[in-house]
C-alpha cells in the first residue's frame, strides 16, 4: 500500500505553494459493506453558510484494528472542517481514518478528532465556533443485526447514548480549534433477523391536535415502531431527518404534536424494531404539503 506523497509545483525554477496530494493505492475490494456501521456528520458555520465532513465507524468480523483495504479509507486533511479517527500507533501519513471498520470481537474504542484550522479567516470558523456532531441510527446488512451499546464521551467527560440522542454540540478542548470525543461500541448484546420495512404511514388528519399518523402493522417479528419526521424533504441541501419517538411504539399510530397548523412541507416514515432491538430500513415516505 502506498499512502501519501508531497508534491511541489515549480514555475520557471521558482518553488511555489506546496501541494499535499493524498494518494491511496490499496489492494483488495475497497468499498465492501460492513455488517454494521454508523455514519457521523460534523458541521460548523462558515462564511455565512456551513461547512462539514463525514465519518463512518463500523463492525465486521472480517475487519481488523489496522487498515483494511476492503473497508477503511484515509481522511483527506483539508478544508475548513476536518475530522478523522486517530490511530496513534500508525505512521504519521496513515494514522487518520475517515472510514474505520473494526472486528468487534471485543468492545472497540475510536478516538475522534475535529480540527478547524482556518480559524483566522474573516467570517470563517474561530476557536469558539459551535461544531455539531450528528449521527444516524446504525445500519445493518446481511439480514442479521447485532445489537450493541454505543456511547460517545465528549471533551467534558459527558457520556452520550447514540441510541437515544442524535447529535451534540462538541465542547472545545484545551487546544483552540480542536475538538475531541471517544466512541465506544460494545460487544454484541443480542442478535436477530432484521425486520421487513413497513408500509408508509397514512395521515387522516392534520390540524390543531397535530399530525395524526397510522400505518399497517407487520405480521410478525416486530416489537414496535419508531416514527421519523423529515423537514424540508424536497430540498436536498436543507433536508433533515429527526426521530420523534424516544421509545418504540407498540401500537401502529402516533400524533406529532410539534406540528400544529402545518405551514410547511414535511414527510414521515416508519422504522420497525424487532424484539432483539434490530431495526428495519425506513418505510417509503409520506409527503404532506401545507
Amino acid at each position: 500500500m502506498t499512502l501519501l506523497f508531497t508534491m511541489c509545483r515549480r514555475v520557471a525554477g521558482a518553488l511555489l505553494l506546496p501541494l499535499l496530494l493524498p494518494v491511496l493505492l490499496v489492494t483488495g475490494a475497497y468499498g465492501q459493506t460492513p455488517a454494521m456501521s454508523v455514519q457521523f456528520t460534523v458541521t460548523g458555520p462558515f462564511d455565512g453558510a456551513s461547512a462539514g465532513t463525514g465519518l463512518i465507524a463500523g463492525i465486521d468480523a472480517a475487519a481488523s484494528t489496522g487498515f483494511d483495504g476492503g473497508y477503511d479509507a484515509l481522511a483527506f486533511r483539508m478544508g475548513p472542517v476536518q475530522a478523522w479517527f486517530v490511530h496513534p500507533s500508525e505512521p504519521e501519513a496513515g494514522r487518520y481514518y475517515k472510514h474505520d471498520i473494526r472486528s468487534g470481537s471485543t468492545p472497540e474504542v475510536w478516538s475522534l478528532e475535529v480540527h478547524t484550522p482556518y480559524n483566522t479567516i474573516t467570517g470563517g470558523l474561530t476557536s469558539d465556533t459551535p461544531v455539531t456532531l450528528s449521527w444516524k441510527p446504525p445500519v445493518n446488512t446481511g439480514g442479521v443485526c447485532a445489537v450493541r451499546s454505543m456511547t460517545l464521551v465528549d471533551a467534558n467527560g459527558v457520556s452520550h447514548n447514540l441510541a437515544t440522542e442524535q447529535q451534540i454540540v462538541m465542547p472545545p478542548s484545551a487546544v483552540p480549534g480542536i475538538y475531541t470525543a471517544e466512541l465506544t461500541i460494545g460487544s454484541a448484546l443480542s442478535s436477530g433477523a432484521i425486520p421487513l420495512a413497513p408500509d408508509p404511514p397514512l395521515s387522516p388528519s392534520q390540524g390543531r391536535r397535530g399530525v395524526i399518523l397510522v400505518w399497517t402493522p407487520l405480521a410478525s417479528g416486530v416489537m414496535g415502531y419508531h416514527v421519523e419526521r423529515i423537514d424540508s424533504p424536497t430540498d436536498p441541501a436543507a433536508r433533515t431527518v429527526t426521530r420523534i419517538t424516544s421509545a418504540a411504539l407498540t401500537e401502529p399510530r402516533f400524533i406529532d404534536r410539534s406540528v400544529v397548523g402545518q405551514t410547511s412541507t414535511v414527510a414521515y416514515r416508519i422504522v420497525a424494531v424487532s424484539g432483539a432491538g434490530c431495526e428495519s430500513a425506513p418505510s417509503a415516505e409520506l409527503l404532506l404539503l401545507p
